[in-house]
This record gives C-alpha cells, sequence and structure tokens, in this order.
C-alpha cells in the first residue's frame, strides 16, 4: 500500500510540474494580452475541445515548428532567387511566381495552425484552475521579466 501511495504522490507531482511548465508557457504567449486571456479563459470548467491532450498541444507546437522552417526555406529560396543573376526570364519569373504562391499558402497554414494552438492553450486553461491562475500570476507580473 505504501508504494501505491508513493506512487500517487509522484504521479501528483508531476502532473503538478507539468501544469507549472504549461502556465509558463501560457504566460509567455499571452505576455501583453491579459484582459483577452481572463476574457477567453476565466470562464474555468466549461467545456473546451473533448479529449483535449498535453499530448495534442505539444503536437501542434512541433507542426508549427516545421512549418516555420518550411516558410524560412521558401523566404530563402525566393530571396536567393530575386537577387540572382537573370531574373527576367520567363522561367525565372515563373519560378518566382511559384515560390511566392507556396509562401503564401504555407504563411496561412501556419496562420491556421497558430489560431488553433491558442485555442488548445485557452481550453487547457479552463479547464485546469491551477493552470488558469498560475498563467494569469505570471502574464499580470510579465513586465518584470519582459526586460
Amino acid at each position: 500500500m505504501k508504494q501505491i501511495d508513493e506512487l500517487k504522490a509522484s504521479i501528483d507531482n508531476e502532473k503538478r510540474r507539468r501544469g507549472t511548465a504549461l502556465a509558463a508557457v501560457i504566460a509567455q504567449e499571452w505576455k501583453h494580452k491579459l484582459e483577452e486571456f481572463e476574457r477567453l479563459a476565466g470562464q474555468v470548467g466549461l467545456k473546451g475541445i473533448p479529449h483535449l491532450s498535453h499530448e495534442q498541444l505539444a503536437g501542434t507546437y512541433t507542426e508549427l515548428n516545421r512549418i516555420g522552417e518550411e516558410v524560412l526555406s521558401l523566404q530563402s529560396k525566393l530571396k536567393n532567387r530575386l537577387s540572382g543573376d537573370g531574373t527576367g526570364t520567363t522561367a525565372q519569373f515563373e519560378e518566382v511566381k511559384e515560390l511566392s504562391k507556396a509562401l503564401s499558402g504555407t504563411m496561412s497554414e501556419w496562420t491556421k495552425m497558430e489560431r488553433f494552438r491558442q485555442g488548445l492553450c485557452v481550453d487547457v486553461a479552463r479547464r485546469d484552475d491551477a493552470i488558469y491562475t498560475l498563467a494569469k500570476e505570471l502574464i499580470a507580473e510579465a513586465h518584470l521579466w519582459l526586460k
């Protein structure tokens, strides 16, 4: 029975640690928008996305990183093509046009994923009073650690 109690205590500690880390991430993301965060997440206990998990949120960050890398790659290719010699040919113009189109689509994808990620953060805060309270406190104190 003692081992079970120790295991429960260990799990609770990990959950608190994970919640604290998530609250810090949320505070970083919302550091300039306390009122908006309170308005969106302040109704703690409301139902949000069913079966929302921390893994989904982590996956969203991974996807945003992937899209961000793709944006940087496309921007670099476009910059190189625009600064290169002979950009006046039809083939090169078409390549610039295709790179611009791909960059625009990827930026749109990033914007959609970023909005989804913000919604997930709000839902996590709505579902967990401790995360909401700590995130709100950290956002309110942001002026101290922004310097």
